[in-house]
Formats: structure tokens, sequence, C-alpha cells
């Protein structure tokens, strides 16, 4: 009997297997889990991480979550609200006992894609068999964004789990009519929509699959009704009371609302964009998890008797879809958007690989693997890249600061934003440009510190940056290849003192 047998004929050698499987995924993540917050979506962590270090130095209140990047005049601490802080609190839990918040906050993740690879697992082998549970839990765990985004400090990984979990045990439930199985698919599903509200969505597969199995008459079941109301009014009336705190994360201007923000919803007319559609497709069948994975999906869709097994995941499919057609401006913006796609994806290629295995000798399995294993090794790879600057730019001001004084980053670029600021642990204004006035005007505001963290090629396209900066007092300097790819930055702090501003 060859492997691919025994993973759908032989239970034991299936459970050795898939614990090898989660062994070796653990391992493949655990490098260098005390870097600092400087990979591709450094941005993004440091939001997080920011909350998390409030909560352990100043108490754990999730009611007032606090960001150090300061907007208009306003120089006490800021109030903003997002996403149910659950991931936070734990994170933050535990880094009180133990310390190092952000090893914590990545093994944390880790945990979530293991346990997202385990309700994977359960799912595809009661839809399938196996050696497809087994695949598509190998697909999941090493495709390029479940690689990178299960080492980051967001709550986007526990989002994930408890979708597949909702999803799982819903299915359960439809199977057995078990009344537990449906409370712990209300209860999954209630803590993604906390995490993220929009994880929302699973709830239009699960419609479906209940249309599809007892029939519209089946909705008036009380216990649905519950299910309904529950999971969708908790995470709704979280983003209500979050959108009258703060911003939603600079997502919701002043003269908008969470209903109308064009940041997170966008314009319909994105929809017709060329560039829109274009943009996703390259992340969700190129990027997200490899070529290779997309192909093997399509294996299973063309396969006439792995055809039979996929009415779960079409159902999910027409929920993911639905979540892109709605939440526009956020998945053309932000790739980890599209995390949702990656277990549907998963799941379906590993039918796929699995009606290949029953017609191929193992060996070219084993080769499929192997190459879908280097292929997304080869895509991930530069997302880990670390980029120095913004760190040794915030440590050297954090040197010469004292904790209560107000900074300002001069860190221009597409992802800079909060990373300074968060190296600093200082609080202070991001800004991306600077003239004759800006100086001045953040003095004013009470900064004592200007931090200039420039790479050569902006100097050379921009000399009157050089010479704005020329006409403050300066205290230290220093360059080097901090750059992700070794690009050089120039490091200067100056001290704002209104009194001698020009």
């Amino acid at each position: 009997m060859n492997w691919t047998t025994r993973l759908r004929d032989d239970p034991a050698f299936l459970r050795r297997a898939f614990a090898a499987l989660l062994i070796l995924a653990a391992l493949a993540r655990l490098y260098h889990l005390n870097a600092p917050l400087a990979d591709r979506q450094s941005w993004n962590q440091v939001s997080a991480a920011t909350v998390i270090r409030h909560f352990v130095e100043d108490g754990i209140d999730p009611w007032r979550t606090q960001w150090d990047v300061l907007i208009g005049d306003r120089t006490g601490p800021r109030i903003e609200q997002q996403e149910a802080p659950l991931y936070h609190v734990a994170v933050a839990l535990l880094a009180k006992i133990w310390g190092h918040a952000e090893a914590t906050g990545r093994l944390l993740n880790i945990a979530a894609s293991l346990l997202t690879a385990l309700f994977l697992f359960r799912l595809a082998r009661r839809e399938a068999d196996g050696a497809a549970a087994w695949f598509a839990a190998a697909i999941f765990l090493f495709a390029p964004f479940g690689w990178f985004f299960s080492r980051t400090v967001m709550s986007d990984v526990w989002m994930l789990a408890m979708i597949v979990l909702g999803l799982e045990r819903f299915a359960l439930w439809l199977e057995d009519s078990r009344g537990r199985h449906l409370c712990e698919a209300a209860l999954a599903t209630l803590l993604a929509g906390l995490l993220k509200p929009f994880a929302l969505h699973i709830g239009l597969a699960m419609l479906l699959l209940q249309l599809a199995r007892r029939g519209w008459r089946s909705l008036l079941d009380w216990r649905l009704v519950a299910f309904a109301v529950v999971t969708v009014a908790v995470p709704v009336a979280w983003v209500v009371y979050a959108a009258r705190v703060g911003s939603l994360g600079d997502v919701v201007t002043t003269d908008e609302s969470w209903l109308t923000a064009t940041r997170l919803w966008g314009k319909w007319s994105l929809l017709l964009s060329g560039g829109f559609w274009n943009r996703l497709q390259g992340r969700i069948f190129d990027q997200l998890a490899t070529p290779l994975a997309t192909a093997l999906a399509l294996v299973a869709l063309l396969g006439g008797e792995s055809r039979r097994q996929l009415r779960l995941a079409g159902a999910w499919l027409v929920a993911v879809l639905a979540y892109l057609l709605v939440v526009r401006d956020g998945n053309y913006m932000h790739d980890y958007y599209q995390l949702p796609f990656l277990p549907l994806i998963a799941l379906t290629a590993g039918i796929g690989l699995g009606w290949l295995a029953k017609r191929a000798h193992p060996a070219w399995i084993a080769l499929l693997l192997a190459g879908f294993l280097v292929w997304s090794a080869l895509y991930v790879r530069t997302a880990f890249y670390l980029d120095w600057s913004s760190v040794r730019a915030g440590e050297l001001v954090k040197s010469l600061s004292r904790p209560e004084d107000l900074i300002v980053s001069f860190d221009p670029g597409v992802t800079r934003k909060n990373q300074l600021i968060y190296a600093a642990h200082r609080r202070g204004w991001h800004i991306g440009a600077i003239d004759q006035h800006t100086a001045a005007l953040y003095a004013k505001r009470g900064a004592k510190w200007l931090v200039a963290c420039l790479e050569d090629e902006q100097l050379a396209k921009h000399p009157r940056w050089e010479d704005e900066l020329r006409a403050l007092p300066e205290v230290a300097r220093e360059s080097g290849p901090y750059g992700p790819r070794g690009e050089r930055h120039t490091i200067v702090v100056y001290r704002l003192s209104p009194e001698k501003l020009p």
C-alpha cells in the first residue's frame, strides 16, 4: 500500500502524517521569532502591537485602546477602536507573565494557524477523504499567505481560524442536528465577527448550505433565528461603538459614518475597473497560494468524482465573492483582506490533489507537493525581509529623548506610517513631506524632536527637503544599508524649539 493510499485507508497512518505536518509547519514558523516588527506588513502589525503595549504598561481596558500616532493638534492619549481587541487582550495577559509581547503575539498566531489547519482537515475529511484532508491542510499551512501571515501580530489569523471552525461545526450540525454543534458554530462565528466584522460573510455560506439541505421552511427554526441574531447583532454593535469612539483606524472621516466610509467599502465604480480585477486575480490566483494550488483547485472542479464533493466549497465561494464585492476598497488596497480565500482554495486544491492521487503514481504526487513547497518559499521569502531603517531611527531618538516627549516622524513611503514612532516608544506625528512651515507647526503643538529617515533615492528626488532640514538644529546623524534589500538610509534627529525656529 503506497503512502497516498494509506492516507485514505489507514486512520493511524493519517493521524501520524497529520501530526508530522503540524510539527513541520510549527518549526518553519519559529525562526527569528523575536525579530522586530519590520517586515512587509509591519505598519499593520504595529497598530496591534501599540494597543498590546499599552495594555501591558497601563492596564487592560478593552474599551479604551490607545494609538501613539497623533492627528491634528491633539497631543493627549489617542483613543482609537477597530475590531474588538480579543487578540490584543490575550497577548497582553500572556506578555504580563513572561514578557516578549511581539514574540507572544506571533506564537498565538502560529497556534491559530495550526488550529485552522486542524479544522480544515476535519472539514475536508468529511467532504472527501483522508488524503484530500491532508493535502488541504498542507496547502493551507505552506501557501505563501498562510506561511507569512501566521507569523504576524494581527488578529486576522484568529479570525480565519474561527471562520473555518464555524463552518466546520455548522456543516456537522447539518449532518446530525445536534444542538451542541450549532452552539459551537454560533460561538465560533460570533468570535470571527468580533475579531473582524467582515468575517460574517461566512454566514452566507451557511445559509446556502442550510437551504440546499433542508429548504426554506427550515429557516423558521428558532435556533437558527437565534444563531443569526446573536452572531450578527453583537459584532455590529461593537462596530457602532468603535465608530463613535474613533475612526475605525483612520477609515471613517469626520463627514462619514461607518456605513458610508469610502475607505472601507469603496466606490461601486471600482467593480468596473480593469485594474481592480487585475490586482485581485493576481493576488488570489497567484500570490495567495501559488498558481499550482489554483490549478489543483481547477482539477477538483473538472474532475467528475470530486465535483460531488464540492457543494460546501461552492457555497463558500459564493460567500467570499460576496465579501469581495461588498468590501471593495479594503480588498483593493490590502492583500491581507484576501485571507478568507485561502482556506477555500486549500480545501478545493486538496480535493483536486486527492483526485489526482487516485490516478497518478505516488512519486508524482510527492513531486507536486515538493514543487509547491519550493514555489511557495520563493514567493514568501521577500515578505520576511526586514526594513531596519524605521527601527534604527526610532531607537536613536528614543536614546535622546524623554518618555513624555512628542516626536515628528519624517519617514516617507507608501507603507511607512507608525513604525518609527512605535520603535521610539513615544507619541507623535507621522509626515511624508516637509516644507518651511512644517517644523514650526509641530513645534507649536509640543513636538520636541523631528526624526528624518530618508533613502538616498528620496533625497536625490526631493533636494528641497534637505534645504528645509538644514535650518533645524541637528543633534545626531547616522547612515547605513538599513533597507530590506540593503537600500542606504540617512537618519538625522533634529531638536525642535519654537523660539529657535525661523
